[in-house]
C-alpha cells in the first residue's frame, strides 16, 4: 500500500524508492523511541513518544498505539506526521539525531504480520498489550552527526531510484 502524505489516501502500489543512506538505517536501528509531533481532530497539535522498530524493507518506522490515545486519534485523524529520534547526550561532539516526515497508514494482511513479527522481536512484552499497529513511511529525513563532524547534515528523501 501507499498512503499520500497530504491525502492520506491509499494505493495498492509501492513505487521504489532509494534507500536511507546506511549510517541512517545504523542510527535508526540502534534507537528505539520517536517523538512524534501530529494534527488532532480538535484543531490543536499533538505530540507522544512511541517505541519503534525500524522496517528496511519499507524504509519505516513500526509502532503499536493503544486506540484509546490522542495521537491514535491524531493519526487516524491525519495520517501526516512529523517527528525526532535522539539519544539523551551530554556532549555536543556525541550529538546524533533524525527529524523526519512520514505518513502513517495501518498495515493490512500480510504486511500486517510483518510489522508486528519484526514488533514483537524487539519488544516481546509488546505481545500482552493489545494495541493498534501503525507504518510511518518515512518520506524525508534529515540526519544531524556531529560524531563525524560538528552539524554534520546528511538529507533523504523517499523519491525514484
Amino acid at each position: 500500500m501507499r498512503p499520500n502524505i497530504i491525502s492520506g489516501e491509499v494505493t495498492q502500489a509501492v513505487s521504489p524508492y532509494k534507500t536511507p543512506p546506511e549510517k541512517v538505517v545504523a542510527f535508526l536501528e540502534a534507537n528505539h523511541v520517536a517523538g512524534l509531533a501530529m494534527l488532532h481532530p480538535d484543531g490543536n497539535v499533538w505530540a507522544s513518544n512511541c517505541f519503534y522498530v525500524y522496517d528496511p524493507g519499507m524504509a519505516s518506522l513500526i509502532i503499536l498505539t493503544s486506540g484509546k490515545t490522542r495521537h491514535y486519534e491524531a493519526i487516524r485523524f491525519r495520517s501526516a506526521i512529523a517527528g525526532t529520534i535522539a539519544g539523551q547526550v551530554r556532549e555536543i561532539r556525541a550529538i546524533q539525531g533524525v527529524q523526519f516526515a512520514a505518513c502513517a497508514y495501518e498495515p493490512e494482511g500480510e504486511a500486517r504480520s510483518s510489522a508486528l513479527r519484526l514488533y514483537y522481536t524487539k519488544f516481546p512484552l509488546a505481545r500482552l498489550f493489545p494495541a493498534e499497529v501503525w507504518c510511518l513511511r518515512l518520506e524525508t529525513l534529515k540526519f544531524t552527526d556531529n560524531s563525524f563532524m560538528f552539524a554534520h547534515k546528511t538529507a533523504w528523501s523517499r523519491g525514484e531510484d
